[in-house]
């Protein structure tokens, strides 16, 4: 069923009373069922109009071919932007190799263990992606710094 006026979403003023999911009670209900669901009224979700004979019949297309023409026309005015090779001039095209500090920063960002963290610095090395000196070993001892911290007494673990 096509609509004269579609879904409008605004942002919400407050999460307790103007949610439209929230408010939407969809448990309990089937799939024959579905159609007595009573979706609330909220400032947050205009809902659909539908077309009517009145005021809001549904368009008709236009016959003639004129429209289209004239529209073709403004649009090759300016060749500089519709070139299917533009590039923003702000951005480079030169690869960007990773440092081992680029690296570490990349493996802490998302979070990858010692295990993941030596084997996409190894993909990386073969690829040809980081800078010449940059260990893919490095993360065995991601800890080490850390480890002078710690005192192992049998089955207890001590900070100082």
């Amino acid at each position: 069923m096509p609509f004269a006026v579609p879904m409008i979403w605004r942002g919400q003023s407050n999460h307790v009373d103007d949610c439209y999911f929230c408010l939407t009670n969809i448990s309990g209900f089937t799939t024959k069922s579905k159609h007595k669901i009573v979706y609330p009224d909220v400032r947050s979700a205009i809902k659909p109009v539908a077309h009517n004979d009145d005021d809001l019949s549904v368009p008709t297309p236009p016959t003639d071919k004129c429209v289209l023409e004239s529209d073709e026309d403004t649009s090759t005015s300016n060749t500089e932007e519709t070139t299917e090779d533009f590039l923003p001039r702000l951005v480079s095209t030169e690869p960007h190799f990773l440092s081992q500090e680029d690296l570490n920063d990349l493996c802490r960002d998302l979070y990858l263990s010692q295990r993941q963290s030596e084997i996409l610095a190894s993909r990386l090395k073969e690829w040809n992606l980081v800078q010449a000196g940059v260990k893919s070993s490095g993360f065995r001892q991601r800890g080490a710094d850390a480890a002078s911290f710690f005192f192992h007494q049998r089955f207890t673990v001590f900070l100082f």
